[in-house]
């Protein structure tokens, strides 16, 4: 987030001003250090502000600065990460995205026959690798398969359980410094490319809902 400070005088000065912040569900929140910015008379400086009032859950926030008590409302939208990429969901669980391949068939083993599983014509097989690790200092859930979905072209797949069943992600409670890792499937048009995809995370908690977007 950046302001803009014009200076309309003569003389070179410093603009300063406290930042403060509110969303519908609080009320306002002063940044942890005022806004100083230097411009040169007749100048336009655009400063970079502090990120001490960024905000976790997806909503609405309206900015203020308090000396001139201008506004400014932004929509706190998902986080966007490259595929590799973590993020640490509010009960303190690290959650990594790896785009790992398309197939158009994969083996699976059932009653000791080895059996194929083919993707239905005009589709072919995307699989994604998903860990969760709990870095809190107390059991907690790692997400479902389900609240992992792709979306490609702004249509959405969901997960489609996967026969190889000991390769499969499955969430659930995890202890103390445990990993939960495994891959979760999809079937997509056989046209699409990993530049196509977006892996999206939502979830929602006691204090509001969240959203990660993982790309190439």
């Amino acid at each position: 987030m950046t302001v803009q400070v014009k200076n309309t005088g003569e003389q070179d000065g410093v603009f300063r001003s406290p930042l403060s912040a509110k969303t519908p569900e609080s009320g306002w929140v002063r940044s942890d250090e005022p806004i100083a910015v230097e411009v040169d008379a007749g100048e336009t400086e655009v400063e970079t502000l502090s990120d001490s009032l960024e905000y976790e859950y997806l909503t609405t926030a309206t900015y203020r600065l308090d000396a001139t008590a201008d506004t400014s409302e932004i929509d706190i939208v998902g986080r966007r990460l490259v595929f590799g990429e973590s993020y640490t969901n509010p009960d303190g669980v690290t959650l990594t995205t790896e785009y790992d391949t398309f197939k158009d068939e994969y083996s699976y083993q059932r009653d000791g026959e080895q059996l194929v599983h083919e993707s239905s014509e005009g589709f072919k097989w995307l699989l994604v690798d998903f860990s969760a690790e709990n870095e809190a200092d107390e059991p907690a859930d790692a997400p479902d398969k389900s609240d992992v979905v792709v979306i490609v072209d702004e249509t959405q797949y969901g997960y489609v359980p996967y026969r190889r069943e000991h390769h499969q992600y499955e969430g659930g409670e995890i202890l103390e410094d445990v990993v939960r890792d495994g891959t979760i499937l999809y079937e997509v048009p056989e046209d699409v490319q990993a530049i196509d995809i977006d892996a999206v995370y939502s979830e929602t908690f006691a204090d509001g809902d969240v959203a990660v977007y993982w790309s190439t």
